[in-house]
C-alpha cells in the first residue's frame, strides 16, 4: 500500500493509528462472521464511501484494491510467460 499512498488532510487521515487499526479488525472480523452477500454488499459501500471521506481519486483507490495491480502482476506472472512477456526458458537437458 505504501506504492500507491495518496496523501491527505481528512477526518480519517488524521484518526490515530490504534483507532484506525481496531477500526479495520471490527470490520475484518464483522465481514468473516457474517460473510453474507448482504454484509458483503454493505462492507463494499463503507468502502467507497470512506475512500470518498478521504478524498481519494477514484485512479488511486483503484490502484489499491485492482487485483491486477503492477505488484501482482510482477511478483505473480501467468504460468505461460516470464514477467517481460517472454516464453519461459527451457533448460538444456530439461522437459
Amino acid at each position: 500500500m505504501i506504492g500507491v499512498h495518496h496523501p491527505g488532510d481528512s477526518v480519517l487521515h488524521r484518526l490515530p493509528a490504534p483507532a484506525k487499526l481496531g477500526l479495520l479488525a471490527l470490520a475484518l472480523t464483522v465481514t468473516a462472521v457474517a460473510g453474507t452477500p448482504a454484509v458483503l454488499g454493505v462492507a463494499g459501500a463503507v468502502t467507497v464511501g470512506l475512500f470518498a471521506l478521504a478524498g481519494i481519486p477514484v485512479r488511486v483507490a483503484w490502484r489499491q484494491v485492482s487485483p491486477s495491480s503492477g505488484y501482482s502482476r510482477s511478483r505473480f506472472p501467468s504460468s505461460g510467460s516470464s514477467p517481460d512477456g517472454r516464453p519461459p526458458r527451457r533448460w538444456p537437458g530439461g522437459s
